[in-house]
């Protein structure tokens, strides 16, 4: 038989040497993703529950349950003790869990990407809200991806179903006891009022301290954010107003029964929940025949005293009026012109 020459030799050689190569560089990445579902996901979960944490406020709770907070009456402070607890548990349970690890963190990226995409529908044009939620999803859609290219682990898990069952116990009081002794404040424009008969959650809409900054990162743009979208342009007068307040009629009488110069946005200021309505001889309905109206949601206590007139150019807050609106009323000086 003809000997294999040194060239097909050589060749086979390479061959082998790139196979291996290969099958070294797949071992490698399968590792790596490996990696990525048992440390990484749990150090990201981990990483923003610190967040979280480090703000200490209600405010850390994602926009969207902020919402589902206020319309449903839930304290903001248990929302987000919750959501705490449930990161902690979800980044012990990976770190616990060995081959099962891969499932759980796919849970946990979708999750935190459902939530980031929530938010910023909620808030569309707030642009503090889009970059942090952006960042949120990026980094969670990097990790899905590696996640996802990587083969299953078959390893063989070192520890037993039933020491892995009592880890997981262990991990959720873990997890509960944590969330339950961290240091939540309520955040400035949500306070909760403990009553005789309820918790009410209270709202603090405090526009004059926001004189000269965009309208959308008022509070208001987590309870009415539509009314956020149609301040962007021109002029816009928001008055905040209560039917039964006769000042209240007085502000639309003398300044927006007739035709204005701008948008106006009347925005009804309903009681607080159980609150004893004393009779009244206001008619219901305010005179204003060019108003946007709208109306904030009913059950939070609206700490605000209508009417309450806020005007904003170009989606600026440029004058705030507590007393009646006539100091937002003033028209502008006429414009300096040349010599």
């Amino acid at each position: 038989m003809p000997r294999p020459s040194s060239r097909s030799i050589a060749r086979d050689d390479v061959r082998t040497t790139s196979t291996r190569v290969d099958s070294e560089r797949a071992r490698s990445t399968a590792q790596i993703n490996i990696v990525a579902a048992r440390l990484l996901v749990p150090a990201w979960l981990l990483v923003i529950a610190g967040l979280q944490i480090a703000d200490g406020t209600t405010a850390a709770l994602p926009l969207w349950l902020t919402g589902m907070a206020i319309r449903s009456g839930v304290s903001p402070e248990l929302l987000l003790r919750l959501l705490l607890g449930s990161e902690f548990l979800l980044a012990g349970l990976m770190l616990l869990l060995g081959r099962w690890s891969r499932g759980v963190a796919f849970i946990a990226l979708l999750g935190v990407a459902f939530s980031a995409i929530a938010s910023i529908a909620a808030a569309p044009t707030v642009r503090s809200i889009i970059l942090v939620n952006g960042a949120l999803l990026v980094v969670s859609g990097l990790l899905f991806a590696a996640i996802r290219r990587s083969a299953a682990d078959t390893r063989a898990d070192t520890l037993s179903p039933q020491w892995r069952a009592l880890g997981a116990l262990a991990v959720l009081v873990i997890a509960a006891t944590v969330a339950s002794r961290v240091e939540i404040r309520p955040a400035a424009d949500q306070r909760r009022l403990v009553g005789p008969t309820a918790k009410l959650v209270a709202a603090e809409l405090d526009f004059a301290s926001y004189i000269g900054k965009p309208f959308a990162e008022t509070p208001i743009r987590e309870h009415l954010p539509e009314l956020t979208a149609l301040t962007l342009e021109g002029r816009s007068y928001v008055v905040f107003y209560n039917p039964r307040c006769g000042s209240c009629h007085t502000l639309f009488e003398t300044h927006f029964a007739g035709a204005v110069e701008g948008k106006v946005i009347a925005v009804k200021v309903p009681p607080e929940r159980n609150a004893v309505l004393l009779p009244t001889d206001q008619p219901e309905t305010v005179n204003c025949p060019e108003c946007h109206f709208l109306e904030l949601p009913a059950g939070p206590v609206w700490l605000m005293t209508p009417p309450v007139l806020v005007v904003v150019d170009d989606g600026v807050i440029t004058c705030v009026d507590e007393r009646g609106g006539d100091a937002c009323m003033v028209p502008p000086p006429p414009a300096a012109t040349g010599s």
